[in-house]
């Protein structure tokens, strides 16, 4: 494919030749000729000189460079659509359902639905159109899930739960499992806390591998609409997560947490339970959230507090040890001057 035309499909201007042949999109520092590669931000400019790239896509107020380029102000989001043109997931399409999948009578279900191998569906479930459920996936009675929603292979989807419209669920995804809600009898025995509420999932929602979302014990667990959850994340019963949150690997939330919207967690995050963190907050990796959170704050820590105080004290830490000289260098002056005077 041209450069000119990838360029019209992504509805940007190229600068250069256009007649450019691109074969693949590639990082730059793995790019070889008839290669498309991307740059994000300037710091990433000394790679240029070194890549074999045929051209680049970059930002509007990128330097001029040597090679043909697709300019835009969000090269990251311009690199994802230009990427579709060239690689296409190996999906099955509807209509279609297995013979090995496992229905139940009063399965409704709209047009073009693919059903894949060893799928098991049970009563009162309702499916959109074109949806895909595959291999080895398990719906329990009375899901629904929305119009062109995609289920990958080996997830659970339990009791009642909802998923909207353009819904993934990426591989061994567990939506509805039992709350960790446990209670001591007289006996200081832990008993089973009934888990009745559901997990609600809105439209545009990802959830990635292996994450897991249980169920409220009496309110419902919600994510919201357009929220991206990655790999092993753990969201506690009766959390609401916000639309257009971003939550990286191995998150957890803690039970009845309330998240508002466009909010970003970094990797390994903890929030206890029932904290509420406002909208557009930043929260950096590793972060242990133990009480509520105003809106637009970025924080780090454990404890968390303000990034800026967080830094501070990280910093001071490098310092502790020429600190602790000092000290110990005025006691000294101090004992031999009180010595000295007695």
């Amino acid at each position: 494919m041209k450069l000119s035309e990838i360029a019209a499909r992504v509805n940007c201007p190229f600068t250069g030749s256009g007649d450019v042949v691109i074969n693949a999109i590639r990082s730059v520092e793995q790019a070889r000729e008839g290669d498309l590669a991307f740059i994000v931000d300037r710091k990433h400019e000394k790679f240029i000189a070194t890549s074999h790239a045929s051209a680049f896509i970059l930002s509007e107020d990128f330097p001029p460079i040597d090679r043909p380029t697709i300019r835009t102000s969000n090269p990251y989001f311009i690199f994802s659509l230009a990427q579709r043109l060239f690689y296409h997931q190996p999906l099955p399409e509807g209509p279609f359902i297995h013979p090995t999948a496992v229905l139940a009578g009063d399965l409704v279900h709209g047009d073009g639905c693919y059903i894949g191998p060893h799928v098991v569906i049970g009563a009162g479930c309702r499916l959109g159109n074109r949806v895909r459920i595959l291999a080895n996936t398990t719906l329990y009675d009375g899901v629904e899930v929305g119009d062109d929603s995609l289920i990958h292979s080996n997830c659970v989807v339990r009791e009642y739960c909802q998923l909207g419209r353009n819904v993934i669920l990426q591989n061994g995804v567990v939506l509805g499992g039992d709350g960790f809600g446990f209670a001591k009898d007289d006996q200081g025995v832990y008993q089973k806390i009934l888990q009745a509420g559901r997990v609600i999932v809105e439209d545009d929602v990802e959830i990635q591998a292996n994450t897991c979302v249980d169920r409220g014990t009496l309110d419902d667990t919600r994510i919201g609409r357009g929220t991206k959850l990655d790999n092993l994340i753990q969201i506690g019963h009766g959390s609401e997560i916000g639309e257009n949150c971003v939550l990286a690997g191995q998150v957890g939330l803690a039970g009845s947490t309330k998240v508002g919207n466009s909010v970003m967690m970094g990797g390994q995050v903890g929030v206890a339970g029932h904290c509420i963190i406002g909208d557009n907050v930043v929260v950096l990796a590793q972060a242990g959230i133990v009480t509520d959170v105003e809106k637009n704050k970025v924080i780090a820590g454990a404890p968390a507090i303000d990034s800026k105080e967080y830094k501070k004290a990280i910093l001071s830490l490098f310092k502790l040890h020429e600190m602790m000289n000092r000290f110990r260098q005025i006691e000294k002056a101090f004992a031999g001057k009180d010595k000295k005077d007695g």
